[in-house]
């Protein structure tokens, strides 16, 4: 290992809990009125282009009146286009993806629609492209500012 692989390593250590994650089914990690959905991003330094994946988790009054399946860009779409809530663009810290930050979730959730970006490298967004700070800003800046949704 080269002393550049090294420090990504410890700066953006990340160990894969739950082990297998299952994003397109919420429920089982106890989440209810999440939408599991990707954007597509361009590299800044190569043009290649990166999968995020993200969830669309619901304000806590509207799980259980709004149907949504679990997967399903065109419907996340649809409810970011349709909100009368706040939205809130939520980026988890190193060392997890967007299944752990539940109780932040739960607490956001009383009053945002909330949108959970992993980062490239985490969870299963551009798993085979490694994260760098330039990076990760890169697309959460595409995200916010090119996004069609």
């Amino acid at each position: 290992m080269n002393t550049i692989s090294l420090q990504r390593f410890f700066i953006f250590f990340n160990f894969q809990d739950p082990k297998n994650p299952e994003f397109n089914n919420p429920q089982k990690y106890g989440m209810n009125g999440v939408v599991n959905f990707y954007i597509t991003t361009k590299d800044l330094l190569d043009g290649s282009l990166v999968s995020i994946g993200a969830w669309l988790l619901l304000p806590e009054k509207q799980i259980q009146s709004t149907k949504i399946a679990a997967h399903d860009d065109k419907t996340a779409t649809e409810i970011i286009r349709n909100t009368d809530y706040p939205i809130v663009i939520y980026l988890h810290g190193v060392g997890c993806n967007r299944i752990k930050p539940k109780e932040t979730y739960e607490v956001l959730r009383k009053h945002f629609l909330l949108i959970s970006l992993d980062h490239r490298g985490y969870g299963d967004s551009g798993p085979d492209i490694p994260p760098t700070e330039l990076g990760i800003v890169g697309d959460s800046a595409r995200f916010l500012n090119g996004s069609d949704l």
